[in-house]
């Protein structure tokens, strides 16, 4: 098993960490022994309970060098995370299964199970000292943190004054795509109110070049009750698609408790008609639900059938068969003893065709569609 964690626990043992708590100890000695733990992790089971029990420790500290000291071991914990992976790629390019891939996968998981009781420490922490560590760490990219930890993390932004934030600092531009999901995740939390500070930030981040900032941006505006994101949002249907088009309406709907429909005609016309009010802020915002958008666009009226399929849905993807098996003969009914009008399709194909040009002229407006064919490829 080898004597790392063993030598490690003695150093712990010397420090009086052993037994003791924080208090005992020291917050230094804690965070020496917190580093010597996180250093000493390997695929023992003992060294990933060390490791657990160093993080706990550092937790229950509740201040400023707590929150460093955890914040720093998430940094190092994934760096360790990334070289065990990527050494384990090569190994298994090179070897394929063998014990050593097995060894690695219990590295692995020591490393992520210290990485998700820091961060669950962090988010325990009380102290002012340490809510401003926390948010300094999800605001700047010079804290290599995983995204699912910034994010997480973000949620206690809303024990802060907004006014503590620096709302478009030049930092914040150069941070890419984290820094700014971990941005925009903050200003959702602080929640109405907090549009006077945060507002114009998320409007400009609705022409982000990266969808998901987009996405993110349009969904923190529906939860903060500023009515400045009314219009922004309207404006930027026409220039979205897919999911982030989603989002868009999603947050239109939960900002304003109004669906006039699942275009940007649509909405532009409700903005002209019944919107001023909303933009002025005499209505009551952030208080409408998506999941009746959603409904409403999945299980409400049908825009007729595809061979018998209702064709429910904002988007719908037709994918038929265009292999030679299609050019064999349909069984054509038996005459009745009467003159035969008009006439079925007589192969496959031509029934497939006739069905697709049949719901085709069915969709309203408003679906979005493709068509996948394929043989042998897909095209």
């Amino acid at each position: 098993m080898g004597t790392t964690w063993k030598s490690c626990w003695l150093a712990l043992a010397g420090l009086g960490l052993a037994g003791l708590g924080p208090a005992q100890s020291g917050s230094k000695a804690a965070v020496r022994a917190l580093r010597s733990a996180v250093r000493a992790i390997d695929v023992s089971p003992e060294s990933g309970e060390l490791a657990l029990a160093a993080v706990r420790a550092v937790g229950a500290l509740d201040g400023a060098a707590g929150a460093d000291a955890l914040l720093e071991a998430i940094t190092t914990l994934e760096r360790r995370a990334a070289d065990v992976a990527k050494s384990r790629r090569k190994a298994l390019a090179r070897e394929g299964g063998s014990g050593r891939l097995k060894r690695s996968r219990y590295e692995l998981r020591n490393l992520a199970d210290a990485t998700e009781q820091a961060t669950r420490s962090l988010l325990a922490m009380q102290d002012p000292s340490a809510l401003d560590s926390i948010l300094d760490a999800v605001l700047h990219k010079g804290r290599a943190l995983p995204l699912w930890v910034r994010l997480r993390l973000a949620s206690r932004s809303r024990e802060l004054s907004s006014a503590r934030i620096s709302w478009g600092g030049r930092g914040f531009a150069r941070g890419g795509p984290e820094v700014a999901l971990g941005l925009i995740r903050v200003a959702g939390s602080l929640g109405p109110g907090a549009g006077e500070a945060c507002g114009g930030w998320l409007v400009e981040q609705l022409s982000d070049p990266n969808p998901d900032v987009r996405r993110e941006a349009a969904a923190a505006l529906a939860v903060i009750a500023w009515p400045g994101g009314i219009r922004p949002l309207v404006e930027r249907l026409d220039q979205e698609r897919g999911r982030v088009l989603d989002g868009l309406l999603d947050a239109l709907v939960v900002l304003t408790s109004q669906d006039p429909g699942g275009s940007a005609a649509s909405w532009r016309a409700w903005l002209e008609a019944e919107g001023a009010p909303y933009v002025a802020g005499e209505r009551e915002l952030s208080v409408g639900d998506a999941r009746a958008r959603r409904r409403a666009s999945s299980g409400g009226t049908s825009a007729g059938t595809y061979f018998g399929i209702e064709q429910r849905g904002a988007g719908i993807l037709y994918v038929f068969d265009n292999s030679l098996s299609m050019q064999a003969k349909l069984k054509q009914p038996a005459a009745a003893g009467g003159p035969t009008t008009g006439g079925g399709p007589t192969t496959r194909w031509d029934a497939c065709r006739r069905e697709l040009r049949r719901a085709l002229r069915g969709l309203t407006p408003d679906k979005r569609f493709n068509l996948v064919s394929f043989s042998l490829f897909c095209f």
